[in-house]
């Protein structure tokens, strides 16, 4: 009967070191992607195709500015399309037609201050042509990885010391 005791003791410490450690992931993670944008949130765009073909096409525009901005892009220095960017992410996006290559510039008309440049970075990702993973945001990963780690130690030193207090009681229970 002993040693269904202990393993029962054993199963309930367990059980409660991971609904606690589940509580504390569930607490210590936050929503990934969608961050609140501020007036300091850089405006980076891109623009795909970089080279239309002979007669023209479409051109797409997207990139991120601060929240509820209102963007306005040129193309050869002519004004083409306005648009606002979402309030939380700050993303945007626009399609036009354009009858041959022109340079894109993009103003923020309630941010005078910050400037919109072309994001680089991003720029060749969207030619198709990029050899890199695709960037998800995460830069949380550190923090959650010591967290696990942590709570994997509190796991092992709570089975350790239930282990240890039947060993040294010998197993053996008074019944209530």
């Amino acid at each position: 009967m002993g040693r269904k005791h202990r393993l029962r003791n054993t199963a309930c410490a367990l059980g409660i070191v991971v609904l606690a450690s589940v509580g504390l992931l569930a607490v210590g993670v936050g929503a990934a992607g969608a961050q609140q944008t501020t007036p300091e949130t850089p405006c980076l765009y891109t623009v795909t195709p970089v080279t239309l073909p002979t007669g023209g096409g479409t051109v797409t525009v997207k990139g991120t500015a601060p929240g509820s901005a209102v963007i306005r892009v040129y193309a050869g220095g002519i004004f083409k399309v306005e648009t606002t960017t979402d309030a939380i992410t700050g993303a945007f996006e626009v399609s036009f037609f354009l009858n041959q290559t022109a340079e894109v510039a993009v103003t923020i008309d309630d941010y005078p201050a910050t400037g919109c440049g072309v994001d680089t970075a991003n720029q060749g990702a969207n030619q198709g042509r990029s050899s890199t993973l695709p960037r998800t945001g995460s830069d949380h990963v550190q923090s959650t990885v010591l967290l696990a780690l942590a709570l994997l130690a509190l796991g092992t030193v709570l089975v350790v010391a239930v282990r240890r207090h039947e060993q040294v009681s010998g197993g053996v229970r008074s019944k209530r």
